[in-house]
């Protein structure tokens, strides 16, 4: 059995320490509540470790080449978006967290008491205005006075991916 070369090796850990740093991240003094900052942390703590793994391989005089790079890259973030799958739906799912208000009732609801569990005394529209704060803070919407406009940019490169990926997946 060959062992991988030890970039790789460094690639495989960091990738496996996401999850793991979304969970430690939740608890002691480093804790972070909200998810999203937790989550970019988790991502971006891994591809420090590596990187600074990568850098005291070359400085010990065992340089990677750039293919051991470039595949240690594809295998962390691989693990980023397969963490953010899982990761986005334990946290902001709303059918799921819609379930688990409907579990923790323990009695029939009608439709509008469900509903109302669900929101906590909010309505659906500052629901969808804290969605928006979401596509405000990555920067793929922005305020124009008293209106929304797409972000040039990230906005617009975000929607043509999403509409090319609509298209390969025949969801459009």
């Amino acid at each position: 059995m060959t062992t991988p070369p030890p970039l790789i090796a460094a690639a495989f850990l960091a990738a496996v320490a996401i999850p793991a740093l979304l969970v430690l991240l939740a608890f002691g003094p480093a804790r972070l509540r909200a998810p999203w900052p937790r989550y970019k942390a988790s991502v971006l703590m891994a591809y420090a470790g590596w990187g600074t793994a990568g850098l005291t391989l070359a400085l010990r005089g065992m340089p990677a080449p750039l293919f051991d790079w470039a595949a240690g890259f594809a295998l962390i973030l691989a693990s980023a978006l397969a963490s953010f799958v899982v990761w986005s739906v334990l946290a902001w799912g709303f059918t799921l967290n819609m379930l688990l208000h409907l579990a923790q009732a323990r009695e029939p609801l009608d439709t509008m008491a469900w509903v109302e569990r669900y929101c906590g005394h909010r309505s659906f529209r500052q629901i969808a205005l804290d969605r928006l704060n979401i596509l405000f803070a990555s920067g793929l919407a922005r305020r124009r006075e008293e209106s929304v406009e797409l972000a040039p940019g990230a906005g617009r490169l975000a929607v043509a991916g999403l509409v090319v990926l609509r298209r390969i997946f025949g969801l459009s």
